[in-house]
């Protein structure tokens, strides 16, 4: 039993618009005064590290001195459209200069990217043995693996307008996704005898480790193959 953590990133076409609407060049090294950072790209920050899906919430950075300012600002903070289309309404009001120290502190005041933590709803044993389809959603993890190391289930409660599993799930145009397996809290279960009793309480997507561990029990029981 283990978690998947996935950082679902940014699309190449929505970090190509953001870095146009910032007049900054991708594969420029990004100047953001963070050690850790250093000589990181435009492109690679964009798309790992900044969330263009979600709204613009801190606008110190933007001079709200003028007029221009101010009624972008107060269209910003009442619409929360996405960052990515926040950027594009500032560059066409003429409100993103491309000076060093300005294109710096709106990248640090973008807001972040962080990843979803699911629980694996399949155990690798059980699948390699059963073709079964299920309702569930399978991740792809690997190319020119076999089946059995190449898909994991996880059951995603659909949120309206969800990072994961709306934005990411439902779009039209696959994105790459960033993944690492983590050991779930519930792993001293499959220490126990496949015949000892369990009861387990579970509702909804926290059925997810349920499943695995009852695919894993079921795989047990079975008789090797020849």
């Amino acid at each position: 039993m283990s978690c998947i953590q996935v950082l679902p990133v940014n699309s190449p076409a929505k970090v190509r618009r953001a870095l146009r609407a910032m007049d900054v060049y991708g594969s420029a090294t990004a100047e953001l005064g963070i050690p850790q950072m250093e000589g990181m790209t435009y492109s690679n920050f964009f798309t790992e590290y900044i969330d263009l899906e979600l709204p613009l919430h801190d606008l110190d950075w933007l001079d709200n001195s003028s007029s221009k300012s101010s009624e972008a600002i107060d269209k910003l903070q009442s619409s929360a459209i996405p960052a990515v289309e926040a950027l594009e309404l500032l560059h066409m009001r003429g409100l993103l200069p491309s000076t060093p120290d300005f294109v710096q502190s709106l990248c640090l005041a973008l807001p972040l990217l962080h990843p979803r933590t699911y629980s694996v709803a399949s155990s690798q044993s059980y699948l390699s043995r059963s073709q079964r389809s299920t309702r569930t959603t399978r991740l792809l993890l690997h190319r020119d693996q076999s089946y059995s190391n190449n898909h994991l289930d996880i059951l995603v409660k659909a949120l309206p307008l969800g990072r994961f599993s709306h934005t990411f799930l439902c779009s039209p145009t696959p994105s790459p996704l960033r993944y690492r397996l983590l050991p779930s809290s519930a792993s001293a279960l499959l220490h126990l005898q496949p015949s000892t009793p369990l009861i387990i309480i579970a509702t909804g997507a926290g059925f997810a480790p349920v499943q695995c561990l009852l695919q894993r029990r079921i795989a047990a029981s079975r008789p090797p193959s020849p």
